[in-house]
């Protein structure tokens, strides 16, 4: 599949989705750093949430907020491995189903956006957050 093509019931291409949900989880981590009320991160936040956004708005717009954020002193955004060691805090990405019963419940972009999905450590029951649509991530249960 092709960067440009959109698969089934998508908005965006896989790879665009996975670059807007690494962007999106880079956000939230540096919250309390960088000011994401910014006028100018928003603007773009809000052309990410538009209905009709394309394909190509949505890879200028994580381009602008990639800058955004080198400007404000966070930098290798889309350039390194995620993972829990890298994550911290009190989410991590999906883990590789091993034996047993698969996850029931994860937390995926509230705007269909994005291919983010992640899962609650113990004892936090809160979704993270999503820093593109400025709510938290929505709550999925996977089929049995």
């Amino acid at each position: 599949m092709s960067h440009t093509q959109r698969p089934p019931g998508r908005r965006v291409s896989g790879t665009t989705a996975a670059d807007v949900a690494r962007v999106c989880a880079d956000m939230a981590d540096v919250a309390d750093l960088v000011d994401l009320t910014d006028p100018e991160a928003e603007r773009v936040r809000t052309r990410l949430r538009a209905d009709d956004v394309t394909e190509e708005e949505v890879r200028e717009a994580l381009n602008a907020l990639v800058e955004f954020l080198r400007r404000h002193g966070v930098t290798a955004v889309l350039d390194t491995a995620r993972g829990a060691e890298v994550l911290g805090g009190d989410f991590t990405g999906l883990p590789v189903i091993g034996h047993g019963r698969p996850l029931e419940e994860v937390y995926v972009c509230p705007g269909d956006l994005c291919d983010r999905v992640e899962i609650a450590r113990p004892g936090r029951p809160a979704a993270p957050p999503c820093a593109v649509w400025a709510r938290p991530l929505r709550r999925f249960r996977t089929d049995r």
